[in-house]
């Protein structure tokens, strides 16, 4: 039973932590493609539209696959977890997965309208927008998720000292998972960084392909595309620095065992050093660095 337990926990782990590497260069590849037509269409730069157009084709191959990844964890949850999932369903919670499919059938309908339709358009803004459509689906995809998340970490929605004395759920608020004490912070901190990873990993990319070729209409399409995911990179590694600092202040003041946790304080206090590079043995910490009182 313990093996697995083990084996169904790495089996879910793999297929969250492929599916996050597509979901998020998928949220960046739309949001580059959003900028750019809109920059084609704003400074009537053909290069910008060019590659609009060209990254439109491997978003929908992203998406695709994404889809199928986020399935074959669905049937997971399901699976392997069904307490949880019964939990879920049971609760408020599971409006959460609701808001979650209204969210992906938005993102899919605008995709295929942007993709099959682009001709049917009479503005360029209305063609634009749809693609806008699509990077506010799969955004909120994200945040629905999240704010699963954060409800796990600080529960609400229902009786929760009730169940834990009886193990039945009572006193359902369907609308307050929507609002949990940690969802704010964990939503701004996993948008942020989500969006900083798929535009670094396609910026990448642009900056490997403007170096190894040299046609200038190639070299002229990527430079633009480079200097998109340079200034999006940059505008959202400083979020990402500002919502993890508070993201790390709203555990510890939420979740004081998790954080204890994660530094691997199994002693009770405050004003502990910080400990770079060390090992812990058998509850005891030796080697390393030690920063006093951080």
């Amino acid at each position: 039973m313990v093996s697995m337990i083990i084996f169904d926990r790495f089996l879910f782990a793999f297929t969250i932590g492929s599916h996050i590497i597509l979901v998020s260069t998928s949220i960046g590849l739309i949001i580059i493609i959003a900028i750019a037509q809109f920059l084609s269409i704003r400074r009537n730069d053909k290069y910008y539209g060019n590659l609009a157009h060209r990254l439109t084709k491997v978003f929908a191959i992203s998406f695709g696959v994404g889809t199928a990844s986020g399935v074959v964890m669905a049937v997971e949850l399901t699976m392997l977890f069904p307490g949880f999932m019964t939990l879920v369903s049971e609760t408020g919670a599971v409006g959460l997965l609701y808001a979650e499919i209204f969210a992906f059938m938005l993102e899919t309908f605008a995709l295929v309208l942007y993709v099959y339709y682009s001709d049917a358009f009479k503005s360029k803004y209305s063609h634009w927008f749809c693609g806008v459509l699509i990077a506010v689906g799969t955004i909120m995809s994200a945040v629905f998720i999240t704010m699963l998340n954060a409800l796990m970490n600080t529960p609400n929605g229902f009786d929760l000292t009730a169940y834990e004395q009886t193990g039945v759920v009572t006193g359902v608020k369907p609308w307050a998972p929507f609002l949990t004490t940690s969802g704010p912070p964990e939503i701004a901190h996993v948008l942020s960084t989500t969006v900083f990873t798929g535009c670094m990993l396609i910026g990448a990319y642009f900056a490997y392909r403007y170096l190894r070729y040299h046609d200038p209409e190639e070299r002229a399409m990527l430079g633009r595309g480079t200097r998109i995911t340079f200034v999006v990179g940059i505008v959202t590694l400083i979020a990402a620095g500002l919502t993890g600092s508070n993201e790390m202040a709203t555990l510890l003041q939420l979740q004081p065992l998790k954080y204890a946790v994660f530094d691997a304080n199994t002693v009770p206090g405050s004003a502990f050093p910080e400990r770079i590079f060390g090992t812990f043995v058998n509850g005891n910490w030796t080697g390393g660095i030690q920063i006093p009182g951080v």
